[in-house]
């Protein structure tokens, strides 16, 4: 689909539960000129065989997400050859990245961390209010947005459809256990924020039609 002027699509692998081959054939497939990627930390893993393909087929990424916005100098370690690392959110800043690391080059830019620069900052990218945020449209920027699975409920296997929204920002509190007080920037901003009722609703209508 077209988003900005670019064509784009997300995969979401480790939902559709693909294999490292399945990955590579999307990637062949598809021709990205760029690739971004957000892993947890616990599947680094699972992603670094993304990356490594990535750097074989010489197609520049960029992390962003929980692994890189709780350390960005462990993200770095562990991804060494990602042109830039996005600490924070990544909506403000994501359509201009992309043209760098498509051309390659590394312009100053709150948030983000390009090779070779130094990792030993605070900064994180600006936030954008959920409000400001276009509704993604996941019948054509998501490949396989209804995911069907069975579960076993009270005794008996049940066929469950799951989908994926993205409505709230962040957490109004602090748990000590939790990553969202750093993961929202709670010392620098604004902790918690969340769309209107009719954005939601908006959000969720859309889901259905697509069901």
């Amino acid at each position: 689909a077209l988003h900005q002027g670019k064509n784009v699509a997300i995969l979401d692998a480790h939902r559709l539960k693909m294999s490292e081959e399945d990955t590579r054939e999307i990637i062949d497939e598809v021709q990205p000129k760029a690739v971004a990627v957000n892993p947890t930390s616990v599947n680094v893993s699972e992603t670094l065989k993304v990356t490594n393909y990535c750097e074989e087929e010489d197609i520049p990424y960029i992390l962003g997400g929980i692994h890189a916005t709780l350390d960005p100098i462990i993200a770095r370690r562990d991804f060494s050859e990602a042109h830039a690392i996005v600490r924070g959110n990544g909506e403000a800043v994501i359509g201009e990245l992309i043209e760098y690391t498509r051309e390659r080059i590394q312009i100053p830019t709150k948030g983000v961390y390009f090779k070779g620069e130094s990792h030993r900052r605070t900064d994180y990218a600006d936030k954008l209010h959920p409000n400001d945020l276009h509704i993604v449209d996941q019948g054509s920027l998501v490949i396989d947005p209804i995911y069907t699975h069975e579960q076993t409920i009270g005794g008996t296997l049940a066929l469950l459809n799951e989908a994926t929204l993205y409505l709230t920002e962040g957490c109004p509190f602090a748990c000590s256990f939790c990553a969202s007080p750093v993961m929202a920037n709670r010392t620098y901003g604004k902790p918690y924020s969340r769309p209107d009722t009719s954005r939601i609703g908006a959000e969720v209508e859309q889901m259905l039609f697509i069901f």
